[in-house]
């Protein structure tokens, strides 16, 4: 009788073990989507508010020149104060980057607000926005690579089961049934695709 109130105890003591944990479903941070085919991923806040971020293919430096969209820029078509970097072609502005940080002569790494240019609102469309007013677009830049985020442009919700999205139109949609397991977040899209998010 007593050894089978004690399994009886030790069974109950592992059902309120079980009952105490609860599924994770902070993903604060980070997150590149795990596709051959897609360079770029998602930035969650702890307010439930996020952005997105991809790395262009068509937007990079090379040899000291800028290139968007097979343009060149070369140092006659740069200005650089350390503070403001601007791209200019035939008289007109292309595009305006005023640094977010210290000023820093020496080199261009560091992050940018993109302020102005007539290649503004195509990065802002390109990053699924309406209108480059709408949204606050960084562009990273860390020697020859470029990262362009979409700030503050999409709401989420996790609650440990279901990941859902919203307000990020143009940009893969990561929307579903979701699975949290360390840095990696699998999320069976309502399409019937799955899509693997990895933290960085």
């Amino acid at each position: 009788m007593i050894k089978k109130a004690l399994l009886i105890a030790a069974a109950m003591a592992a059902v309120c073990v079980s009952c105490g944990k609860s599924k994770d479903t902070d993903i604060t941070g980070t997150w590149r989507i795990s596709d051959e085919s897609f360079n770029g991923g998602y930035i969650f806040n702890e307010d439930g508010t996020g952005g997105v971020y991809i790395y262009p293919d068509d937007m990079y430096f090379s040899d000291g020149a800028l290139f968007i969209s097979g343009t060149r820029f070369g140092s006659d078509n740069l200005k650089y104060d350390g503070d403001i970097l601007q791209a200019d072609i035939l008289g007109q502005t292309a595009l305006v980057l005023d640094r977010t940080g210290e000023p820093l002569p020496e080199s261009y790494d560091g992050e940018y607000l993109l302020t102005g240019g007539s290649y503004r609102e195509s990065i802002a469309l390109g990053m699924g926005v309406e209108s480059a007013e709408a949204a606050e677009i960084l562009i990273s830049i860390e020697g020859e690579r470029i990262k362009i985020t979409a700030a503050h442009t999409i709401d989420y919700t996790f609650d440990g089961d279901k990941l859902s999205l919203k307000g990020h139109n143009g940009f893969p949609d990561s929307s579903g049934k979701a699975e949290l397991k360390g840095n990696k977040l699998t999320v069976e899209r309502v399409d019937g695709g799955e899509r693997l998010l990895i933290k960085e």
